[in-house]
Parts: C-alpha cells; structure tokens; sequence
C-alpha cells in the first residue's frame, strides 16, 4: 500500500491542517507505550522459546512416525521456517536491550541478558551489533549509514537471501572487536571503556556456550539438532538476511530526519505474528525506545489519529506479498552511487 496522493490534498490532524507531502512532528504518544517490565521481557522470552522448540519437537515426532517422506518433508520445511522464525526473536531482545526499551530502568541488565539469549543465533554478535545500529538511526539511508554500504552490494535474491547475513555476522564480529579496542566509532553512549570490554567479553563467553550446547545435542540426537540448530538456522539466514530489505529497499534516501518516509511498516497480523512487533519499522523509527512489543500499539495510535494519510509513506498491509521486497525491484537505499 504505497501512497501517491496528489500535495494539493490536505488532511486535519488532531485539529491541524497538513498538505500529503508535508512533514509533521512526530506526536506525542501516550507513556504506557514506552513501559516494558520484567513481566513483559520473560513473556517475550517465553514467547521466542516456544516458537522456536515447539515447531521443533512436532518435526522431531515426525521424524520418529512412518508417514510418507513427502509429507515428511513438508513438515520439516514449515516447521523449520516457524522455528527459524522464533530464533530470530532472540535478535529483537538484543535490538532492544542496544535502544535501552527492553528494560528502561536497568538498561545494563537488559543488555546483559540480551547477551546471554542472542547467541542462540549462531555467528550473531550483539556488541557488535550495538556499536554500529544507532549509526543506522541517525543517518537513516544516507552514505553514514553503514547498512547503505552493505545492503546495497546485494543486488539479487540470492544474494540477499542467504549472502547478506552471513556477511553481517562477520561485520558485527569484527565491530565488537573494535569496540573492545576503545575505537572512536564503535562506542556504545552511556558505557564506559571497562563495561562495553566486559561485556564484549561476556558475548564471547555466551556464544563459545550456545556453540557448545548445539555440540552436544549433535553428538547425542542428530535428529533434535537438524530440527532444533540446523533448520531454524537457514530458516533465519533467509528471514533475517531479506528482511532489511523489507524495512527499506525501494524507499529511497529520504531525508534521514523524516522517518515518516525512509523505512516500511508490514502491517498484517502475518508479519506481527513472526516479528512479535518489530514488523511495524517506521514507527520504531520514529520511536526508537519504545519496545518491539508496543509498536502495534503505536501503528494503531497513528492510524486513529490519521498520520497514515500522510503521502509517501511506506506501508504494506499484504501477508505473503511481503517476500516481494526480497527481490531486486526494490533496491537499498544507495545515495553514494546516485
């Protein structure tokens, strides 16, 4: 659903008048949305935990049963993306923990415990990751943002399917390795040197864990690993690598300043479902320290306040329409080349 509504148009929004391709301020939204308790990060925990096993399990029971192998197969393809899709939750747990949402009071626990979840997903660093993503904020599709430079590279499906990401995760090692260095550009804002080593230190510590825990499964069932490890890691390369794509390809470099206009929201229960939230991007754009699980709250605010009407802007209410942002029609913001 892209808008292309003539300037000439005006919309009244809580009792101003705005032309369509005008920028309002962003609006004050209500404090609740910002909230996020104990209770809120261990049902989230909760919720990544059963959409990662519970697939798992039904194709490990399968796997045990005489049904014929296509049908066989079919169940491990399904479950395998919805596993790989709970997995992938474990990324919006440290994504918020770098905005300091997940848990507002105590940012450094928040972080600490998004370190010790987000190395579930194997070659993910999330130091790294928090020196480089509020870059990503600031500049918002400009050439000082480093996901210009990378996303950008990867012109085609498979490229960025399964290329992408897996170069990421190199990226983001090698991040938290500057940042343990003290480099200028790879701090984290409110750290000192000694806690962002420590916790460089501590990620490590973590994934050397995850890794090891993965081991041994393989060692002692290679079926619960298949299901468990290794298809819910192809399942995420492939989710986590396009989704990027999803949040900007074809949007342009926008004003960095207007994230009204510089990312795309996935607005149907579909998306909400396997991103527990993080789908509605331009409104985390807009309010990046609201947790990945009040963004739904946000979009509806928006949306009865009619800020949707606005023209330009980037939303997709599609459920399995979605993938097409995968494909090289929709190409990453490049304002380097252009």
């Amino acid at each position: 659903m892209q808008s292309t509504v003539s300037t000439t148009q005006t919309i009244e929004i809580q009792g101003k008048t705005w032309t369509f391709d005008s920028t309002p301020p962003k609006p004050q939204i209500p404090k609740a949305f910002f909230q996020a308790t104990y209770w809120d990060l261990c049902r989230s925990i909760l919720f990544m935990l059963c959409l990662w096993a519970i697939p798992a399990f039904i194709s490990l029971g399968v796997y045990y049963t005489d049904i014929p192998i296509a049908c066989k197969i079919t169940v491990y393809l399904v479950m395998g993306w919805l596993s790989g899709s709970g997995i992938v939750l474990s990324e919006w747990i440290g994504h918020d923990a770098v905005h300091g949402s997940l848990l507002p009071k105590n940012r450094k626990l928040a972080m600490l415990i998004s370190l010790i979840i987000s190395p579930a997903i194997l070659g993910f660093m999330n130091m790294g990751f928090a020196a480089r993503h509020l870059e990503h904020h600031r500049y918002t599709n400009q050439e000082s943002d480093y996901d210009t430079t990378h996303y950008s590279k990867y012109k085609g499906i498979l490229g960025r399917l399964f290329l992408s990401r897996i170069h990421k995760n190199f990226i983001y090692m090698y991040a938290a390795y500057l940042a343990f260095q003290g480099d200028s550009k790879h701090v984290l804002p409110g750290y000192t040197l000694r806690q962002i080593r420590l916790l460089v230190i501590a990620n490590a510590i973590f994934a050397f864990l995850w890794i090891s825990f993965y081991t041994m499964i393989a060692i002692y069932n290679l079926p619960l690993f298949v299901f468990l490890a290794f298809l819910p890691t192809i399942s995420l390369i492939l989710s986590t690598g396009a989704l990027t794509y999803q949040q900007h390809g074809g949007t342009g470099d926008t004003d960095p300043s207007d994230h009204w206009r510089n990312t795309r929201s996935m607005t149907s229960p579909f998306w909400t479902f396997l991103y527990g939230g993080g789908n509605f991007h331009l409104e985390h754009h807009l309010y990046p320290t609201v947790p990945f699980f009040n963004l739904p709250k946000v979009h509806q605010y928006l949306k009865e306040n009619n800020y949707f009407e606005l023209g330009g802007l980037h939303l997709d209410d599609s459920h399995i329409g979605g993938y097409k942002y995968f494909s090289s029609n929709y190409p990453y913001p490049n304002p380097t080349s252009s």
